[in-house]
């Protein structure tokens, strides 16, 4: 039954994935692990990628993507679906299959996708962040987060771009401990998610949803920064953070490390790609230090 099925998903038409997205909203959580294991969501996911792929797509293809992601969410939906996603990280790799495809319905709702596996557990965070890293290996990036707010920056639709910053608030809100939190949210705003932002302020009162994710935003970057203690500080502002160490550790003993750590860093090329792994090692050496 379960091969027949996925003979009948590679050469799919409406018709079949509606059928399946009945059966399997219809069916017990027994019935969609047999799928699972019968690798029926394997197929869905090998098809959307075949479907994305194609040079010259029919008007009916952006139909068939749509109904394919629909029954991969149905699967997700179920507690079996998610546990099994999350056991196998090779399904979570082919979602980024969809990342290059046009159609923006699509992508939004495999971005959906990832924020509830962020949102399930711990696990399905760190799957979700390993489709990320997997997408920036496969086109050579130097960052995880840039194509996301590049998507975010040229989103057509309120809808789409509310659709992202919730899948970015994800990313942030769900990071275990204060540090990491930090730590993700200045790696966006250093691919300066802040300007976007303020523009999308500007759109957010014709959207509820729009004005949810920014609000969600904006509270856990306070709810951090008053944890942070640094109360009166922009630490968002390079420039406010640095003359702020220096108040610190001026007339000091101190001031002669500060000076000799910033003429070891002005030696970093930003334009080398190794300057990323000097960057991102001297965070963590810093982020340890301040833990002693």
């Amino acid at each position: 039954d379960f091969k027949l099925q996925a003979r009948a998903l590679r050469t799919p038409t409406l018709s079949t994935y509606s059928n399946l997205k009945r059966k399997i909203s219809r069916s017990s959580e027994e019935w969609i692990l047999e799928f699972l294991k019968g690798n029926g969501l394997g197929v869905l996911l090998e098809t959307l990628g075949k479907l994305t792929e194609k040079q010259s797509p029919r008007f009916v293809d952006a139909f068939l993507q749509l109904e394919c992601v629909a029954c991969v969410r149905e699967v997700m939906n179920s507690q079996s679906g998610l546990d099994y996603i999350i056991d196998n990280p090779d399904f979570t790799r082919k979602f980024t299959s969809a990342f290059d495809n046009n159609n923006a319905t699509v992508k939004k709702q495999i971005f959906d996708l990832l924020s509830a596996l962020c949102s399930y557990s711990k696990s399905g965070y760190g799957r979700a962040l390993e489709a990320l890293d997997h997408y920036k290996e496969l086109k050579h990036t130097r960052y995880r987060f840039k194509f996301l707010v590049d998507e975010l920056k040229d989103a057509e639709t309120i809808e789409y771009q509310a659709t992202l910053l919730a899948f970015i608030n994800c990313i942030i809100v769900y990071a275990d401990k204060l540090e990491d939190r930090v730590r993700i949210r200045n790696d966006f705003i250093g691919l300066k998610i802040l300007e976007i932002i303020n523009k999308l302020r500007k759109l957010d009162q014709t959207d509820p949803d729009l004005t949810t994710q920014l609000d969600v935003f904006d509270q856990y970057q306070n709810n951090d920064e008053e944890e942070l203690g640094h109360q009166g500080l922009d630490l968002n502002s390079p420039l406010d953070v640095f003359y702020a160490v220096h108040k610190q550790v001026s007339d000091g003993p101190q001031e002669i490390s500060f000076l000799s750590i910033l003429r070891h860093l002005l030696q970093v090329d930003s334009a080398d790609p190794l300057s990323d792994v000097i960057w991102d090692t001297t965070e963590k050496l810093v982020l340890c230090a301040t833990l002693l």
